[in-house]
């Protein structure tokens, strides 16, 4: 299956015969990338990044799925918790942290903070985020959790020129953080879920770092 994606990444980018296969266009003329290893995936025909060797990462925007109750008790009674701003800030932190670790130095990217020639912007949201289980102890208050997923969240990333904007890629995936060695009901302790969304985020971010080489390395060919 890499194999096959790799071809048709090929074929998208050097532009073969892309009008004439049965490919789906975006509304802004991206190509859909099948067989992604997320869940959707849409890149720029014939789109050169061979140029690019630095990053910058904008500050990554979160939303949810449902809005949250106002009071801790609605929350606990719905299975539906809020982030304090501090902790949503922490989120939002920690997604860019995970992509600057996978885009280092020494896999051939820099992360700056001035646009250039040579610099792609990476624009990363966190959408439908949904926390099934509390992620402050005060908010349980005695009270017993039990559940197999500790919620889910989805990426939404684009990849543009950083000084003329335009788009080359762009991406969304779903994940569920599940509770740790077992599909089934299990009791959750507050803030349990915070290895397993850093475990999303470097996937997430290796994710990006391998696709976007496999695209420089195949751009021009």
């Amino acid at each position: 299956m890499k194999r096959r994606l790799l071809v048709l990444m090929i074929l998208m980018i050097v532009g073969t015969s892309a009008a004439s296969q049965d490919v789906e266009l975006s509304y802004d003329g991206l190509v859909k990338v099948p067989d992604s290893i997320l869940a959707e995936a849409w890149i720029k025909p014939n789109v050169d990044l061979r140029p690019y060797n630095k990053i910058i990462l904008e500050p990554v925007e979160i939303s949810y799925r449902r809005k949250p109750p106002a009071t801790s008790r609605a929350q606990f009674q719905r299975g539906n918790f809020a982030l304090t701003p501090k902790q949503q800030q922490a989120m939002s932190d920690g997604l860019n942290e995970a992509i600057a670790a996978a885009m280092s130095a020494e896999n051939g990217w820099e992360i700056v903070k001035d646009a250039g020639p040579d610099v792609l912007l990476v624009q990363a949201e966190i959408i439908d985020l949904e926390i099934r289980v509390p992620p402050n102890p005060e908010q349980v208050r005695g009270q017993t959790l039990s559940s197999a997923t500790m919620g889910q969240l989805t990426l939404a990333l684009e990849i543009r020129d950083s000084e003329t904007r335009e788009i080359f890629a762009r991406a969304s995936d779903r994940r569920y953080a599940n509770v740790p060695g077992s599909n089934r009901m299990r009791h959750v302790a507050p803030g349990v879920g915070k290895r397993e969304v850093r475990k999303i985020f470097a996937a997430w971010s290796e994710v990006l770092r391998v696709r976007l080489d496999q695209v420089k390395e195949i751009s021009g060919k």
